[in-house]
């Protein structure tokens, strides 16, 4: 039987320790039917409308939206929460 060392225990530690917000996405993809995407991600947030030819829909995730050739998925994006710019303020260089 092998004991776990103090390094490992705090890695395991800190890795459970780290937000939902920053931990890795399991995404839809390539090629995933529409059913498919709902049975392992439930219902989407919002569905929007197909657009263009061939029809492009998107359903949106609360962490991700998924973009889809007719029934097809072709690419899962993961989004970001808005965060407002950085202003910096003006160089101070007096003289």
């Amino acid at each position: 039987m092998r004991i776990l060392t103090a390094p490992f225990a705090a890695l395991v530690l800190a890795t459970l320790a780290v937000p939902a917000a920053a931990r890795p996405i399991r995404l839809p993809l390539h090629f995933m039917t529409m059913a498919n995407v709902r049975a392992l991600w439930g219902p989407p947030a919002h569905v929007l409308p197909p657009v263009g030819r061939p029809p492009i829909t998107r359903w949106v995730y609360p962490r991700f939206i998924v973009y889809f050739e007719r029934r097809l998925v072709l690419r899962a994006v993961v989004t970001r929460p808005w965060t407002p710019p950085r202003v910096y303020p003006p160089h101070g260089g007096g003289a």
